[in-house]
């Protein structure tokens, strides 16, 4: 494949589709940096990002994409802002990661929203905007185990919400 660099900030766009038509959830924006010899590599997210022009333009590419893909449910499609213009990357079609960011503002929670979706019953209007909030993915800087004593620890750590189980050994930069 060929790949060029292009100026801009990583961001991506959580999506409910039907079929044919798409609700844009919220805008996120994308920690990239590098992390060993790979200069690009995802670290998290933070959303809801208020960029009305932005927001529009996404929309107006998932008008073409939805019902040309076929897209159903939540899905996400990453993109860098280049000032106010999304220059597309790629359609991950399948619940985000950054759902999380946007899941309180959806009564019944956004797995019952894409459920509707798949279904092809979009909502009728968007909640209202959130607080922002975000997650970082934690890169271990050397090979190790999670010990039973750390995986309680973190277990009891509100702000962690993805605990490995005691007794794996894992490698640096994993």
């Amino acid at each position: 494949y060929w790949q060029r660099v292009h100026p801009g900030t990583p961001m991506s766009a959580l999506f409910l589709a039907d079929g044919q038509r798409a609700v844009v959830v919220g805008l996120n924006r994308l920690l990239v940096r590098p992390l060993g010899p790979r200069r690009y590599v995802y670290h998290g997210a933070i959303g809801p990002i208020d960029a009305p022009l932005l927001r529009s333009r996404v929309a107006a590419a998932l008008d073409a994409l939805v019902p040309a893909f076929g897209l159903r449910g939540l899905a996400s499609l990453d993109f860098l802002a280049d000032g106010e213009r999304p220059v597309l990357l790629e359609i991950n079609p399948r619940p985000s990661d950054t759902m999380a960011l946007h899941d309180d503002r959806w009564p019944g929670g956004l797995l019952r929203a894409h459920v509707d979706a798949l279904e092809g019953r979009l909502p009728p209007s968007m909640a209202p905007a959130g607080r922002v909030r975000g997650h970082e993915i934690v890169y271990a800087p050397r090979a190790g185990r999670v010990d039973a004593a750390l995986a309680a620890r973190l277990g009891r750590d509100r702000h962690t919400p993805d605990v490995p189980a005691a007794g794996p050994r894992f490698d640096a930069g994993t």
